[in-house]
């Protein structure tokens, strides 16, 4: 009987603390080379009228993987677009 209440505690033991290392925290992206840009995306910006977009961080466009930037033609840029496809 005492084996039986030692193996359950150590079974209570493992199942708590199972969950706890899978829900472990995803190791941080360093932002750092981000800082120039005013806009970040994956797959689509989308522009609804006339927009400048410069600033204090910078005023770079970037997207990644995506390519679609509906309104860039009304888009006042101080920066760079890096919106085309990468080789």
């Amino acid at each position: 009987m005492r084996f039986i209440s030692l193996l359950l505690t150590l079974l209570l033991v493992a199942m708590m603390a199972v969950p706890t290392m899978s829900i472990a925290a995803q190791p941080t992206v360093n932002l750092g080379t981000t800082s120039s840009f005013a806009v970040l995306a994956g797959t689509t910006i989308t522009n609804t009228g006339s927009t400048i977009i410069n600033g204090d961080a910078g005023g770079d466009v970037g997207m990644h993987p995506g390519t679609d930037f509906p309104g860039l033609a009304e888009v006042t840029l101080s920066g760079v677009s890096y919106t085309l496809p990468m080789p």
